[in-house]
């Protein structure tokens, strides 16, 4: 199984930008914090400023201490009111593979879901839901994996619980 996914947690999308918007908006809870880091693309800072700017969340931004977004960069900024944590695997900005991993250990036991946008990473580095504890995994088709043009997927872990964005 490809991201160690099962396929009734599998929600084929558009493409990336279309899952990371489902997730953010079906997984962060009014009223909590949300930790993101200042090496995310657009299609993750966008919805989230979206948020904040709404009054629903309260956005928390990390910039890593060293060249890549560590478990320890997350962990001084996690508390019981964050309820979603948005990590990129490899960042378009930098190039730096993140401690996705260590995030997923730190997070596993907490009440936080963990999202990792995955546009950069899929098909180039090992991304597992299982193994790496992330809740949330967003995909295009058309990079790494070598896919189509206009498809992408949200894969989600049990822990995610996601509310419907789209109804009809």
């Amino acid at each position: 199984r490809i991201f160690s996914a099962k396929i009734e947690r599998v929600i084929f999308t558009a493409n990336c930008t279309a899952a990371l918007n489902q997730a953010i908006y079906g997984l962060a809870t009014s009223g909590s914090n949300v930790v993101t880091t200042v090496t995310e693309h657009n299609s993750v800072l966008r919805p989230l400023y979206e948020l904040e700017r709404r009054g629903e969340i309260e956005l928390i931004t990390v910039a890593p201490e060293t060249t890549m977004i560590t478990a320890a960069d997350i962990e001084k900024n996690l508390s019981d009111d964050v309820s979603l944590v948005c990590v990129n695997g490899v960042s378009n900005v930098t190039g730096a593979e993140n401690d996705i991993d260590g995030i997923g250990r730190l997070l596993k036991n907490t009440n936080a879901v963990f999202l990792v946008d995955g546009a950069q990473a899929a098909g180039h580095i090992p991304l597992n839901v299982e193994s790496q504890n992330i809740d949330a995994l967003c995909v295009p088709s058309h990079k790494g994996l070598l896919g189509i043009v206009g498809a992408g997927a949200l894969i989600l872990s049990s822990k995610a619980q996601i509310r419907p964005t789209i109804f009809g």
